[in-house]
């Protein structure tokens, strides 16, 4: 209740802002109402056949194309391929190299972790790690570690926070296309179970850093397709999608989460400030005590 309230507080200030900028604001307000609202059942669900299953708790309307896949040689996928795939594969070799460098020093001990929730675990299962570089649209304290492959990153037209800097404050944020990134170490004989991310206003994109091609793979919707080192793949993860790694050796991959590109600044700011109520609880009283004043 107490989210739903400042919610709806925040999303009223947003409106008149909105109306204020003739901005489009209508799709976000319904998205964020009905999940602020308790309403967690799918509120979009698919099952088209050329596509395959997609699920999606928190889906904006409108965003195109609708698509599991946007890689060179997919419809309309020329602005993905542009901005993020290309310099990430021609980057592939210094960002390897930086994290083998670190590796083989033990400066990565203890920097790996697995997933974070227990539902989450259940999917990925618990062999599946993960290093973090950028999160929320902010540098994580790790990054600094990594200036080579996070001078690849902040070039990708989103990232503006300096590392070791303080955290954005939430206006930044509406300036930033890239949301997360990670490394992601999947071991030989695993995988990862059919799932949904349930929402599309983010979509991912996978760098292959080192993996024995032709035994690793990753299904989006109804079509399958395998990594090759050196090449970037994008897909939407609101289709069910699930992975495999068949081999005798790890799967490694840069993991770069970015905003879709028909979502605007307003509406990546009230996302953002929505997230951050819900993981926040200490923050949420503190707005309410600030709305009441």
């Amino acid at each position: 209740e107490k989210i739903l309230a400042v919610t709806k507080a925040l999303l009223e200030a947003q409106h008149r802002h909105a109306s204020a900028t003739m901005c489009n604001y209508g799709r976000v307000s319904r998205m964020l109402l009905a999940s602020a609202s308790g309403h967690l059942r799918p509120v979009h669900e698919t099952n088209v056949p050329e596509h395959g299953p997609r699920r999606a708790t928190a889906y904006l309307e409108g965003l195109q194309p609708e698509q599991p896949w946007h890689c060179s040689g997919d419809p309309d996928a020329a602005g993905v391929v542009s901005w993020v795939l290309t310099p990430l594969e021609l980057a592939h070799g210094k960002i390897w190299n930086e994290l083998q460098a670190l590796e083989s020093c033990g400066a990565t001990a203890g920097k790996w972790v697995a997933a974070a929730r227990a539902d989450a675990a259940a999917t990925y299962g618990p062999e599946w790690r993960v290093l973090g570089l950028v999160s929320g649209g902010s540098w994580m304290p790790d990054a600094s570690m990594f200036p080579v492959t996070s001078k690849v990153l902040a070039a990708l037209d989103g990232v503006h926070a300096k590392l070791g800097g303080a955290p954005q404050d939430s206006l930044a944020l509406q300036r930033c296309r890239v949301d997360e990134a990670f490394f992601a170490v999947q071991p030989p004989h695993t995988g990862i179970k059919p799932h949904s991310d349930n929402t599309n206003y983010i979509l991912t994109a996978h760098l292959a850093l080192d993996l024995e091609e032709g035994a690793c793979w990753i299904q989006v919707g109804n079509e399958r397709r395998y990594w090759s080192i050196g090449r970037a793949i994008c897909f939407d993860t609101s289709y069910v999608h699930s992975t495999g790694n068949e081999s005798d050796q790890p799967r490694t991959v840069l993991v770069v989460r970015f905003w879709h590109a028909d979502t605007t600044p307003l509406e990546r700011t009230c996302i953002n400030l929505y997230h951050k109520l819900c993981c926040n609880p200490s923050l949420v009283r503190r707005v309410l005590i600030e709305l009441a004043s």
